[in-house]
């Protein structure tokens, strides 16, 4: 029994599920379990609820427990290793940016610099920390400034992702999940994904996929900034900010990641739109030693696609 369903909105966005279970009984029942468990973590991690448990340990109210201790943990080894380029602190950039579309005019680039500054210094650190840190783990919080911008976006997404594949997988009956939350995407079990990537100069739904690709048990993520700008006065902007320098990314316009877990992929496109071809595959490649191996492919606003040694080997 093969079951296809989709569900708006749910954690910001809209949520699909399409699984092979061995009866129609069996498929219900993981259908259901990954709904109940999406408005879970939607009510842990929403940025926008001042009664999650996101939001209560940003303001000092909560510990962060067995669902958002390991999520932090995370976080923290992937702004570590990414000198900055991922940071989930970026909220008042975004805010920055949001008043210069209101009155036409760029941020102060002092403001900006003051903002860049603030964010180049660790606001928590977590023990122990890890690129996968289970759910469960006991994970020790260290405060060391405010906390109250944290946003999780960059990360949250890909992580709910995996707990609701991990959901389905261990219901009874069912041999293959696959997860789409809001292009976030992961697979397991049996079969392969296949998955069309979008062309981030022609993005129109009808359009053909600048590739397809086919992948078991992995997870894909896409970073772009056709489909969000900032608009200030008659100048368009990615809303993708380099957190090392406050501006918007403009040298690269699209960044697709294929990892083993949804989390890491939804890291590793935000950091390689921002890093950019060069020094992202330098620093991928160490990632192999963790036992992450990641495929990927930019696309810099020349248009010039860029892939790592692997990308082609997923293309069908």
């Amino acid at each position: 029994m093969r079951r296809r369903s989709q569900w708006e909105p749910v954690m910001g966005t809209f949520l699909q599920l399409d699984l092979t279970a061995d009866d129609g009984d069996a498929a219900a029942h993981a259908e259901a379990t990954v709904v109940d468990a999406a408005r879970q973590l939607e009510r842990s991690l929403s940025r926008f609820s001042a009664d999650s448990d996101l939001s209560r340990w940003s303001a000092g109210l909560a510990v962060a427990g067995e669902t958002l201790g390991p999520l932090l943990a995370r976080a923290a080894w992937w702004m570590a290793w990414s000198a900055g380029a991922f940071n989930p602190f970026t909220a008042e950039l975004t805010e920055l940016w949001r008043i210069a579309e209101a009155s036409g005019a760029e941020p102060d680039p002092v403001a900006l610099s003051r903002v860049c500054a603030d964010l180049a210094v660790p606001h928590f650190e977590a023990s122990p920390t890890a690129p996968l840190v289970d759910v469960g783990t006991d994970v020790a919080i260290l405060r060391h400034a405010d906390c109250g911008a944290l946003d999780l976006h960059s990360i949250a997404k890909g992580w709910a992702v995996d707990r609701l594949v991990d959901a389905a997988m261990a219901c009874n009956g069912v041999s293959r999940v696959i997860v789409n939350a809001g292009g976030d995407l992961r697979h397991d079990g049996e079969g392969t994904m296949r998955v069309g990537i979008e062309d981030p100069k022609a993005i129109a739904d009808n359009r053909t996929p600048a590739d397809r690709i086919e992948v078991s048990r992995r997870a894909v993520a896409t970073s772009g900034i056709a489909r969000r700008q900032f608009v200030v006065g008659d100048r368009r902007y990615s809303r993708l900010i380099d957190p090392r320098t406050g501006r918007p990314v403009t040298e690269q316009i699209a960044a697709t990641v294929v990892a083993p877990d949804a989390a890491t992929a939804d890291v590793l496109a935000t950091v390689a739109s921002v890093l950019g071809p060069e020094e992202f595959a330098i620093k991928s490649a160490g990632l192999a030693v963790l036992g992450i191996e990641a495929d990927w492919r930019l696309i810099r606003a020349d248009g010039l696609a860029v892939e790592s040694a692997g990308w082609r080997a997923l293309v069908r």
